[in-house]
Parts: structure tokens; sequence; C-alpha cells
């Protein structure tokens, strides 16, 4: 029909001058005409998508779907719809299905990558992402998922300069100079990343992950109400609860700071709910146990005592277990301020090892050429970050599940174990925003039954593994007696005492983790029993306070 082109071509020029109803309006006359065309129920829910619209364009795209099963662009559309809504699983699919369609279809292979990375598959997003940036002209949102994905697995500098690609191709792009704020952070150039969120706000002012940016550069104080201000409208407005979660949690540490703990905990209280209902994976507490009881059945004391001709005998791998918000990053960053040590950050290799080798592990017939190749590669990952340094820490907090695994390949290996007031750590944790793998994370009563089974297995190895390969390490003494506990620590992987490491703060090295403004701070106690000012709020943690720890 000429006169339903002529309506879909109207609408194309609206849509490239950016005047969205107008091109709405347009196409509805066109399906008017064709109630059934795909185009043109693709062309609007386009249209939708950009006004905001998201059930419009599920209904839309359902019906170019329908009418024609093998169209590609729609599945892509409802996907990103989907997404924003915050409904990863659903996105997932409907990008895979454009790609099932349509292989190299460069914007699904984004957005796939995307939705993988929020989701906390990096190396799987990965895979795409490349794909999506081999063609030219570089997509620059695929450019910045993957600079973003290789972040999360630890290649910072590769991540920087992918993303500062972004800003040569789109100076403009609110994610890149979001992503240049956090990789700011954790080289401690707080005015540089104090730049790039002033540079994100003057683009879009009110941008719930960029007004969330601004609690991680310092405290806040009553002098930035107008920031509260401006940040509670846009929470209660029209935003998705993936944005919606983000900004909460920034409205609650302004609360905490200001020291309103009611405010503050019915803040990360909202956070947390978003969350837990976009997670695609529940926390299960008797898959958690199981798991447990798996590792200590395998790893008994005869295990443990085998001699493995496998093993490595090097003790350049230094392990800092713990809890997350234990104060691993704390002692990784005294350790690291040493001039014969490096921090590696957190580390996925043993999970991805563990993963890769559940079967046998928990079979109980790991083989020595296994562990001889988990050795290789783990000290060859290890140069990547640093060739010359004696001793390399890896502070990825859940190595505490992999320990048996861990001492098998490296015997040598020296681990240290944080242990913090257990609903200190725990309420902690509660207030900050985790990635997706970390199901525990958003319900109270999930992370007191988490810590009980960490804290179940860490007795285990205190019985089963060597005296003197793990140094136990109260987060409370080491705040107390810096110097003593630094000496113990320095002592205990084989370092001499050196006085740098008790100005851990002026140390230049990159941190990656939510401590990256704490750790660049002298040592303060405010922190310890912060509990206390939430009592009333968390009863499920406070079966943990007569723990001993």
């Amino acid at each position: 029909m000429p006169e339903v082109q002529r309506k879909l071509q109207r609408g194309n020029e609206y849509v490239a001058q950016g005047a969205f109803w107008n091109a709405i309006a347009s196409y509805e006359k066109a399906l008017e005409l064709d109630p059934g065309n795909a185009l043109a129920n693709y062309k609007i829910s386009f249209a939708y998508l950009q006004v905001g619209q998201l059930d419009k364009v599920e209904s839309h795209c359902g019906q170019a779907i329908a009418s024609n099963p093998e169209f590609a662009e729609p599945h892509n559309i409802l996907g990103i719809a989907q997404l924003r809504e915050g409904r990863l699983e659903a996105a997932e699919g409907n990008f895979r299905q454009a790609l099932k369609i349509s292989p190299g279809f460069v914007h699904a292979l984004c957005n796939l990558g995307g939705v993988l990375v929020q989701r906390g598959r990096f190396s799987e997003a990965e895979t795409y992402l490349r794909q999506a940036v081999a063609p030219e002209p570089v997509c620059d949102e695929a450019l910045y998922h993957l600079g973003l994905a290789r972040a999360s697995l630890g290649a910072y500098e590769e991540a920087e300069a992918l993303v500062q690609k972004v800003i040569d191709v789109n100076p403009n792009h609110l994610g890149a100079l979001l992503l240049l704020n956090n990789f700011a952070c954790g080289n401690g150039q707080f005015s540089e990343a104090e730049e790039f969120t002033r540079r994100a706000l003057a683009i879009a002012p009110n941008d719930p992950a960029a007004l969330a940016t601004v609690v991680g550069l310092r405290k806040m104080t009553v002098d930035d109400v107008n920031w509260m201000e401006t940040a509670e409208t846009v929470a209660q407005g029209a935003i998705g609860p993936i944005a919606e979660s983000q900004l909460r949690f920034a409205i609650g540490k302004y609360w905490d700071d200001l020291g309103d703990h009611e405010r503050a905990f019915v803040n990360f209280r909202r956070a947390n709910e978003l969350s837990e209902k976009l997670a695609s994976n529940k926390y299960d507490s008797r898959a958690r146990s199981a798991f447990v009881d798996s590792i200590i059945r395998i790893y008994d004391s005869t295990r443990i005592r085998q001699t493995n001709n496998g093993a490595s005998d090097s003790n350049r791998p230094v392990f800092v277990v713990g809890m997350p918000r234990s104060g691993t990053t704390l002692v990784e960053h005294v350790v690291a301020s040493h001039p014969d040590a490096f921090g590696a950050g957190e580390l996925n290799f043993w999970g991805n090892a563990y993963r890769a080798h559940e079967t046998t592990i928990l079979a109980g017939t790991l083989s020595d050429g296994v562990r001889r190749d988990l050795a290789k590669d783990y000290l060859q990952h290890l140069t990547e970050f640093n060739v010359s340094a004696l001793r390399v820490v890896d502070k990825m907090p859940g190595n505490f599940a992999h320990l048996g695994l861990i001492h098998s390949v490296f015997p040598n290996a020296r681990i240290i174990h944080t242990q913090r007031n257990p609903i200190d750590t725990c309420l902690s944790i509660y207030f900050q925003k985790f990635s997706a793998t970390h199901t525990y994370a958003t319900d109270l009563a999930g992370l007191a039954h988490y810590y009980k089974e960490y804290r179940r297995l860490m007795a285990h190895w205190r019985a089963v593994l060597p005296p003197g390969i793990i140094l136990e390490l109260p987060y409370e003494a080491l705040v107390n007696d810096q110097e003593g506990w630094s000496r113990k620590i320095l002592e205990f992987v084989g370092l001499e005492w050196d006085e740098r490491c008790l100005e851990f703060e002026k140390t230049q090295r990159r941190v990656g983790t939510a401590s990256k403004w704490q750790v660049r701070q002298k040592i303060f106690r405010t922190s310890l029993e912060r509990w206390r000012n939430y009592e009333k709020f968390i009863g499920p943690l406070m079966e943990l306070e007569d723990l001993e720890w």
C-alpha cells in the first residue's frame, strides 16, 4: 500500500528529528491502514521506547513478531524494554532470539553482552562484546560494555583504554563518564572523579546513576541537602527498578552519613527489596548448606595431609579471605604498601577453577596433572599483574570456600582470615550494592544464614589445615593496634618490617572494591559496633550477636 509507505516514511523523518510523538502519530495512521504490518509495529515500538512507554513497546513488538517471526529487530527492542524494567532473564532471551535470527546483529550482540554483565557473567559477556566491536564503525555502546566487563574481570588498564575510546567517539556518553569516575576513585584520584561526575550531571542533571556517584566521593553533610532533595524526587519518579535501587543505596548513605539512621535504613531496605525482586536466582539456604557439607566431607584431615605431586612449592601467593566488608581490602592495602609486595585485588581464578573441576573435586579424584596445571596457570596469572614482587595478594573474600583446593595446589601459601563483628559485617553488606552473584546480600535472614555457613566452614579449615597456615586477624584489633598487627601480618607472610605499611593511605595503587575511599584515609574507629545504631531494624541479624569471633 503506497499510503502505508508514505506514513512510515513520514514517521521515519520525525524520528530523525527526535520528534517521537509526531512519529508515533504517523506510525499509528499506517497501522490503521494495515494493523498487521510488522515493520510499522516495529517502528512504533522503537518510538514508544524513546518516550518511555514500555507497555506499548511490548504490545507492538509482540504484534510485529507474530506477523513476522523471522524479524530480528523487534526482539532486540523488546529486550531493551524488558531490561529497563529490570526483567533481565526475559531481556536476555529476546537478545538471544534476535541473534538466532540474525547472528551478526551488532546491537543485539551489544545488548546481550550488557545484560550478561548485569547478571555477573563477565567472561560470557566478553565473548559477545568482542564480536560487537569488530565491525567498523565501532559501536560506542559495545565498547562501553566491553570496558565494563573487562573492569569486572580485573583488567582495569584495558578497560580504561576502551572507555576512553568511547569518550573519543562520544564525549557526552553518560555511562563512560561514570565508569571513568569509578576508575579515578579506584586510583585514589577523587578530584578527577568529581570532575567526571560534574560532567555527567551537566549532561543529565536527573540521571539516577550520575546522582548516585556523588556519595562515593566523600562523606555527605547537611550542605548536600539539594542533592538529597533532587535524588529523592528522581527516586519517586517514573524510573525503572534498577535505577531506583541504585539511587536508594545512595540516599541511604546520605542519611547514614548525617546520622539519621531510621531514614537511612528505610532507603537501604527499599534498595535491597528492589534488588531481590530483580534477581533471577534467589538465595537457596539448603543448597548453600549442602555445598558446605560437601566441601567438609571431601577435604577432611586425611585428604588435607596427603602429598600431592602436582602441588607447587611457591610461597608467592598470599590469600586474604573472609566475609565481604570484613576488612579484606584494608589488609591487602597494608601488605601492598610494602615495596616487595603487590595487591592484585579480587581474582576470580579459584571460583572458576572450582566450577571447571567441580565433578572431580566432589568425587575426590582431582589429578596431580590438574593441580600442576592450576599452579602453573595461577602463577602465570599473577605475573600478569606483577613480575617481580615477592608476594602477590589475592584478596577475593569468597576464596574461604576453596581453601582445601588452594592448599592442595599451594601448600606453602599463607592465608590471612579477616574477621569483624558479625552484625557489623552483615549490615555493611546490606548497605552496599553487590553484584547479582551475591544472592544472599539482599535479605537479612539470608545474610545471617550465609554468615553461619561461612563460620562453619572456617571452623573446619582451622581444624584440618596445618598449624601456621592461617593467620586469624580481627578487624577490630587491627583498628585498635595498627602497628602491632601490621607487624604480625608482614612477619606471617615472610616480609621484613617497613614503615610505609603504617601509612597505607598514601600508597598509590588501584583499589577496585567498595572500600576504595576508606583505604585512602587513616584508620578510623567509627565503624566499630555501628550496628547498634540500627538494632531495632535488623531482627534476623541479632541471632549473630552471641557468636564468638
